[in-house]
């Protein structure tokens, strides 16, 4: 006797979950704890490079993005934000590019989006240098160059050692790890330096009397 149609198995199972519905039932602590993973990892000083992945450009948009919000909220930079945003810009593009260069001249196996991702992730310590000492104490912050000067130590040190970490590690030529690591850190610390003075202090081009008027 023959069955009838619906008296078949279904082709798909009664308890099928669409998959949007399991995307959607997945823990957000999961991505949460994705997203503060790959904020912290620049500042703890590893050689370990994983091949890269896209969730690692999220440090770097956060860190371009903060760096371009706290420019133009100060006074200071508003005088002239264009020479700002271009000179945050610039770095993120030339700098990453130029390292990318002594890797291939050094015979480095990293791809330039690993290259770009770590160098562009360290300026997560450069937003942190700018933006603690002014959250600690906001007078005290320009009044002297010692609140910088720790963050400075801390933050822009712990990401600037691990960038050069990767990059040593990676390199293979003894010479190119010396002159890659000594540029890479070089130009990272004076670029922070160079926000600091240039377009947040009050005593110096872009700040100079913005903060004496808003007191």
């Amino acid at each position: 006797m023959m069955h009838r149609m619906w008296d078949k198995e279904p082709l798909i199972p009664t308890s099928y979950t669409p998959r949007y519905k399991q995307i959607l039932k997945a823990p957000p602590q999961i991505y949460f704890r994705d997203f503060v993973k790959q904020l912290v990892a620049p500042l703890i000083p590893s050689p370990k490079c994983v091949p890269f992945k896209v969730t690692e450009l999220v440090t770097p948009a956060v860190a371009y993005f903060g760096l371009v919000l706290l420019l133009f909220n100060f006074k200071s930079a508003k005088s002239d934000f264009p020479a700002a945003l271009l000179s945050v810009t610039l770095y993120m593009i030339l700098v990453p590019a130029g390292t990318y260069l002594l890797c291939l001249a050094g015979k480095a196996p990293l791809s330039f989006a690993k290259v770009f991702s770590v160098v562009t992730a360290s300026q997560i310590g450069t937003l942190l240098t700018l933006l603690v000492p002014i959250v600690i104490s906001h007078e005290n912050a320009f009044k002297s160059h010692v609140p910088f000067l720790v963050a400075l130590a801390i933050f822009g040190g712990l990401t600037t050692a691990r960038v050069c970490l990767v990059l040593i590690v990676a390199l293979p030529v003894p010479v190119m790890r010396l002159i890659t690591g000594t540029v890479v850190a070089l130009t990272n610390l004076f670029f922070m330096l160079f926000l600091h003075f240039a377009f947040m202090h009050p005593t110096f081009k872009y700040g100079i009397g913005a903060y004496k008027s808003s007191f």
